[in-house]
């Protein structure tokens, strides 16, 4: 398969995980997390990192509120360190 085979299926890839992070950045939004979403450019990689952590396939609503309490308590001890 060359390259130009196999672009359509990068784009199907693409256009899944575009839609994935939108639906995870509005779980995080309604869940209190506007706050990170807006104040971190990478709170997707955040989100990704915490759920290859957790073992997490998909970001519930629930597992989304479970998130945003960890960063905060994270953050919350980070500030205080300093």
């Amino acid at each position: 398969m060359s390259y130009a085979d196999s672009l359509q299926y990068l784009n199907k890839c693409l256009a899944f995980l575009r839609s994935r992070e939108e639906q995870e950045k509005q779980m995080l939004e309604e869940a209190g997390g506007a706050q990170l979403v807006n104040s971190t450019p990478d709170w997707d990689v955040a989100v990704t990192e915490w759920r290859i952590q957790n073992q997490c396939h998909e970001l519930t609503r629930a597992r989304a509120k479970r998130f945003i309490k960890e960063w905060m308590a994270a953050q919350t001890s980070h500030s205080r360190e300093r």
